[in-house]
């Protein structure tokens, strides 16, 4: 889906309340159909046992077999539902947050890391954990049939409601506050861990690395000492609260005998009694367990919530209404990567107009590479900025400007897929047109048809072996798929006999004559035939530019200064 300014946050949301509408429903019958066990026994007893009629048994279990079928299917019914829906959850706002993660971490922000991690919290409450939460609502139904019975029965069940409510409550929140303790000496003491093997090296010179294990150590001993103490505390409120409940539930029994015995209630309400005891119970139960699932999960969607109206709020980018004509200006670009204080990029400039070839030329290590990649939009300079057509290119949305950028890099790597999935990116069958012609563009369509099953063969490391040449076609190929107008090729004459490297500026020249511009670094001689302006890089440095007839002089000049 494209990037916009619809929340899906907000769609989400409104998605949800008929989704949540439609189970509270079916949750009203599912609880009115559960009385049918105590509603049967009152029945077998007043009705079956008094009369001695074998018919009224037999219609009596009928309607309760019905009743009990249809439980059953409103149970199942609901819980596809539940399952259904968070399977949407996922398929609607999966590409929104993936497109918004792009933005964000192309804007340096690492607050999209958690999002899809986010995501899954929510739909695993969906899918696993709401269902526990619907029958709360019903409860007191079933907390008033047992006053219904009696009033002693509805008072003695409402107490031991209370009190296992706030047995588990307690539980709870003593097993977070030990979770909250140990949690930080875990999470500090695999950071130490993690930064001991990663400085492996300067920690191997240092001949004392007894204060590093004795940190560690100690911040696992503190969070074992936690996970402990949260441990025990969980077993001993579980532990309490079944005793407890099984005593309640041989109370209200005993309860119901009393009231029998004092001629208050018949023998069959007494089993009633006990049963709606524990259909009051389990929703509180299966509530309280869920109820942490439950703040996660609104934690959850509030902080994507939080991600998406950040990313919305700040986006002054704009889609392209039509397709760019590809002008690519280059001002001052820079690069310092993080672990470096020298700059293996300095101070480039670039004017490319549509219809032409700009060669970069200079020996390894120059920074052919790095500057491919800034101008593909794979990386952001440290400084300088990039326009196309006249607009900083970060005012472009960068899911439609990378449309039309088609990219090559000097070291790919090749997945396994059918070669038409990997010139496409699993573009699907609806792609084969524009995968054929930009086969035929490079001249990779011949090559393709000469192998077993054509564009279906599997290629990869697990796949059909291409050639070292064929792997370079297909993956400039790809590069060209959808005629982007903007093509930036690192090395694409790598590897090649001389018959695909005519093929190669074959296929550069069709780009040119195509209107498209290309920016191409090389060291073959080979693309000096069609190049409109070449620049010379040297440890970063822009050395020389010029239009390509002064490109083979300056060429051996500028190689020869770089060897010295």
């Amino acid at each position: 889906m494209k990037p916009g300014k619809q929340s899906v946050v907000q769609a989400l949301r409104q998605g949800g309340r008929p989704v949540a509408f439609i189970c509270l429903f079916a949750s009203l019958f599912i609880n009115l159909l559960a009385l049918t066990s105590p509603l049967y026994m009152i029945q077998l007893y007043d009705r079956v046992i008094n009369s001695g009629s074998v018919d009224t048994l037999f219609f009596l279990t009928l309607f309760a077999a019905i009743a009990f079928i249809a439980y059953g299917a409103l149970e199942m019914g609901r819980g596809w539902i539940l399952q259904r829906f968070s399977v949407w959850i996922d398929d609607r706002s999966r590409d929104h947050f993936l497109v918004l993660i792009e933005e964000a971490v192309a804007a340096g922000n690492p607050a999209g890391f958690g999002v899809l991690t986010s995501l899954d919290i929510v739909r695993n409450f969906v899918a696993k954990a709401a269902k526990n939460l619907l029958d709360l609502p019903f409860a007191p139904l079933f907390l008033a049939a047992a006053f219904l019975i009696h009033t002693w029965i509805g008072i003695f069940t409402l107490l031991a409601c209370l009190v296992m409510f706030g047995l588990s409550t307690i539980c709870n929140r003593l097993a977070q506050t030990a979770q909250a303790s140990e949690t930080p000496h875990r999470a500090y003491s695999s950071q130490l861990l993690k930064e001991w093997v990663e400085d492996r090296e300067q920690i191997r010179s240092t001949t004392d690395t007894e204060p590093l294990r004795n940190a560690i150590s100690h911040h696992r001993r503190a969070a074992n000492k936690a996970s402990k103490l949260s441990t025990e505390r969980v077993e001993t409120f579980t532990g309490v609260s079944a005793g407890l409940r099984l005593f309640f539930q041989s109370a209200v029994l005993g309860l119901g005998g009393l009231l029998v015995l004092r001629g208050e209630i018949d023998p069959g309400l007494m089993i009633a009694a006990s049963i709606l005891f524990g259909k009051c119970l389990v929703p509180i139960e299966k509530a309280s367990s869920t109820w942490n699932a439950l703040k996660s999960a609104r934690r959850a969607f509030k902080r994507l919530e939080t991600f998406e109206a950040n990313i919305l709020s700040a986006r002054t980018r704009i889609a392209p209404q039509h397709m760019i004509e590809g002008r690519l200006n280059a001002v001052g670009l820079s690069f310092t990567p993080p672990d470096q204080e020298k700059p293996v990029l300095n101070n480039f400039f670039l004017n490319a107009e549509p219809g032409s070839v700009t060669a970069i030329i200079g020996p390894g290590g120059s920074g052919k590479s790095i500057l491919c990649k800034i101008l593909a939009n794979a990386m952001q300079p440290t400084s300088g900025r990039i326009d196309i057509d006249g607009v900083n290119r970060n005012v472009w949305l960068r899911s439609s400007i990378n449309a039309d950028i088609g990219h090559l890099p000097q070291s790919p790597n090749l997945k396994n897929g059918t070669i038409a999935d990997l010139i496409s990116s699993v573009g699907g069958p609806d792609a084969m047109p524009m995968v054929i012609a930009a086969s035929r563009t490079t001249g990779f369509h011949d090559i393709v048809q000469a192998l077993p099953d054509g564009y279906a063969t599997v290629v990869g490391p697990e796949g059909y072996p291409l050639p070292a040449g064929d792997k370079r076609l297909l993956l400039l190929t790809r590069a060209l798929f959808g005629w982007p107008r903007i093509v930036i090729l690192d090395e694409p004459y790598s590897d090649l006999d001389p018959y695909r490297v005519k093929l190669v500026t074959r296929t550069l020249t069709r780009c040119k004559d195509a209107g498209c511009t290309v920016v191409v670094a090389t060291h073959c001689p080979d693309v000096f035939e069609i190049a409109d302006s070449y620049i010379v890089l040297a440890n970063g440095v822009m050395q020389n530019t010029g239009i390509s007839k002064d490109l083979h002089p300056k060429l051996s000049q500028n190689e020869s200064r770089a060897a010295e």
